[in-house]
């Protein structure tokens, strides 16, 4: 398996995800709800750019990336049938909390386009990350649901490579990596 890791980032997403995404629940938004977010992404970016900071730098993937992550957790609110998404806006420090915490559990959602791996903290005796559900965005209506990584898996070093990482930016600053143990998700 580790071998699979050295042929690049697409022939392992095949390898490791795409093989599989028929057999993950998929979840299709509304256009009103594709509208709300995209309203809320575009809410936020003005906040954020009045504050400057890293924020003001690139917008237009800071937009993208919220809708990516918004987008999945509506998906996941959907599909689970609880209501978490918190539309409101406020301090960066204040939302540091997993996203379904309000519906009562200890998880996050990690959104990513079709054909990117998940960036998670690569876990350290130190430092743990919380339990996350995995998504893949395939359209800005369309999400596959691919299941929970718990706590042990997300904290397992074995789980993550840096071979699968895409961004240069991420890999210099070395916090994140990229999860692909799909096989390893339990389903919701």
């Amino acid at each position: 398996m580790k071998k699979k890791l050295l042929d690049g980032i697409d022939a392992s997403f095949d390898y490791f995800v795409r093989q599989h995404l028929n057999s993950y629940p998929k979840v299709s938004l509304s256009t009103n709800k594709d509208s709300q977010i995209r309203s809320f992404v575009k809410q936020v970016i003005e906040k954020k750019r009045s504050e400057g900071g890293q924020y003001f730098k690139d917008p237009t993937s800071l937009a993208k990336r919220y809708l990516t992550g918004w987008g999945g957790e509506c998906a996941v609110e959907q599909h689970i049938g609880k209501s978490f998404v918190d539309f409101s806006i406020g301090d960066s420090n204040d939302y540091y909390v997993p996203d379904l915490r309000s519906a009562g559990y200890e998880v996050g959602v990690k959104t990513v386009n079709i054909g990117d791996f998940p960036l998670l903290r690569k876990p350290t005796p130190s430092s743990s990350n919380t339990p996350q559900i995995i998504v893949i965005r395939e359209s800005s209506l369309d999400f596959y649901i691919c299941g929970l990584a718990t706590y042990e898996v997300v904290n397992d070093p074995n789980n993550f490579s840096q071979l699968l990482v895409r961004s240069t930016g991420v890999l210099e600053v070395g916090v994140k990596s990229a999860f692909y143990r799909f096989d390893l998700l339990s389903p919701l």
